[in-house]
């Protein structure tokens, strides 16, 4: 709940920001994430535990749909990774001895006025570092993530898992400086860009899934959202009709874009069940500035 409490907070800001703005669409922004989920209606179920905490799943609630809502974002990636597990659990037992390696490329900070131009050039980057045939991953999943700077920059990079076939690690494994070289000259860079690569480990099933929720995740952190009204009129305006996550290959086989489009787009996952199990309410309230239980 306290998750909850923290992202209902970062929205209010983020609609105090956009109500200072003149412009007819952040205004509707504002009303639409000012009235985004007053009320959570979850179900518990007994005796479902993770650690010493009860599970509840979410009954009914109503989004917003904002991009730069905090409470939708949350749900997105929520679902998104409801998506992604189910799928890599088949994935995992039809291609057993393939691995994952995890990476994160970068470009240098740039105006936040122009990061759309950037984002398409790191778009044409990716391509042509796929197209490369000593890299050549047998499927993707493809995040993209935009940071404040101290100075109010952008900072644009990528997170990824690539999944590699068997000979990947014996015949053709590729070392950091590597991937460097090899993400400057598809990106087109004239500097040696920041690149994190580690392989994923293969015992059990907790090595992926922490990287899978390094990948999937928000897009623009809260905190960075609703700390300068100017940045996040920028931000909004530059990344309208982005793509926040990416898939290919064979994990587009398991998890489809246009299952991944349709969450981003309307929050609809296609797969929705009601829930059984004890209805439990959480409402917003406005003079304490937090949910509680009704």
């Amino acid at each position: 709940m306290d998750n909850f409490d923290s992202l209902k907070q970062y929205s209010l800001g983020i609609v105090a920001s956009y109500l200072a703005s003149e412009r007819p669409d952040f205004q509707r922004y504002a009303e639409r994430i000012l009235n985004c989920a007053p009320r959570f209606d979850f179900r518990l179920i007994p005796g479902e535990l993770r650690g010493d905490t009860l599970l509840a799943h979410i009954q009914n609630v109503r989004w917003c749909r904002c991009r730069q809502c905090p409470l939708c974002q949350w749900a997105k990636v929520s679902k998104w990774r409801a998506k992604f597990f189910r799928g890599f659990s088949r994935l995992h037992s039809d291609f057993s001895n393939y691995r994952w390696i995890f990476l994160t490329f970068t470009v240098r900070n740039c105006p936040v006025d122009r990061l759309r131009l950037q984002i398409d050039s790191m778009a044409k980057g990716w391509h042509r570092l796929l197209s490369r045939r000593s890299v050549s991953p047998s499927g993707y999943i493809r995040s993209f993530e935009v940071t404040r700077s101290q100075t109010g920059e952008a900072h644009p990079h990528y997170h990824a898992l690539l999944l590699m076939p068997p000979e990947y690690f014996s015949e053709s494994y590729l070392n950091t400086e590597q991937w460097v070289q090899f993400w400057r000259e598809s990106a087109n860079l004239d500097y040696d860009p920041v690149v994190y690569v580690r392989s994923v480990q293969r015992r059990g099933n907790q090595g992926w899934v922490d990287a899978l929720l390094e990948v999937v995740k928000y897009s623009v952190k809260p905190s960075d959202l609703a700390v300068d009204a100017e940045w996040l009129y920028a931000i909004t305006d530059q990344l309208k009709k982005t793509r926040s996550v990416t898939v290919g290959g064979l994990v587009s086989q398991y998890v489809s874009q246009k299952q991944l489009d349709a969450i981003e787009s309307n929050l609809t996952a296609g797969d929705e069940q009601a829930q059984v199990g004890i209805p439990v309410s959480l409402e917003w309230n406005h003079l304490e500035d937090y949910y509680e239980f009704v």
